[in-house]
């Protein structure tokens, strides 16, 4: 991916460039055997985020990134699939479970970056980790699934909701930031006017990873 014309960092100047992330993510424990324990179906992810600047070729071609990490946890940003047992080879994209969007909460919430979790500041080249379960919990399964059976996994692609240039304990140290939360969800809507006028960065999805149902 190329990247776009730079405007010069000078003092109070706006890098108009977007931001490249990549994800990829692995089993937690490195097997591949979706665990099915006492009729319940669950394995772990460790899921990593890679900043690579604004050009590929050229890591340094951009400064420090701060950006809030919700879509990596949200499970609608996910596909899991299943392979149709009988050798047609055709794949079933399997529903999500009870899944609540949660309630809007109509009092907008003011955040400090510096001190919440939910942002992460990475250079370039740098990378940040966190973990996702995949269970029955969230995804439906069909009854009687017999050992053997093949699913595959992958993050589907998402757009950051809110993100700028600069670190967290330099640039955004007294940066607040206001969004409204809905419920239990880890969807939220940022009031910001258009991410201050910023681009939107968008993650392509990830590799597939395919997993056997384990007993």
């Amino acid at each position: 991916m190329r990247s776009q014309s730079q405007i010069s960092e000078g003092k109070g100047s706006i890098r108009h460039n977007v931001p490249i992330l990549s994800v990829s993510f692995e089993t937690e424990d490195g097997s591949r055997e979706l665990k099915r324990e006492n009729g319940d179906i669950s394995m772990k992810f460790r899921y990593k985020v890679t900043y690579h600047g604004v050009d590929t070729t050229n890591s340094t071609t951009a400064g420090p990134l701060t950006f809030f990490t919700n879509v990596f946890r949200d499970v609608l940003n996910y596909q899991l699939d299943r392979r149709v047992q009988g050798g047609s080879g055709q794949w079933i994209p399997c529903r999500y479970g009870d899944y609540c969007p949660g309630f809007v909460n109509d009092q907008p919430s003011k955040i400090h970056v510096a001190q919440s979790e939910d942002f992460v500041c990475l250079h370039p080249s740098e990378s940040w980790e966190g973990s996702f379960t995949l269970d029955d919990e969230l995804w439906e399964f069909p009854d009687h699934l017999r050992t053997g059976a093949i699913f595959r996994f992958a993050f589907k692609g998402a757009t950051i909701e809110w993100w700028d240039w600069g670190t967290k304990d330099g640039t955004h140290a007294d940066t607040v930031v206001t969004f409204r939360e809905y419920g239990q969800s880890t969807r939220s809507g940022f009031t910001d006017d258009n991410n201050g006028g910023r681009p939107l960065i968008f993650v392509p999805s990830s590799s597939e990873i395919e997993l056997v149902l384990a007993d």
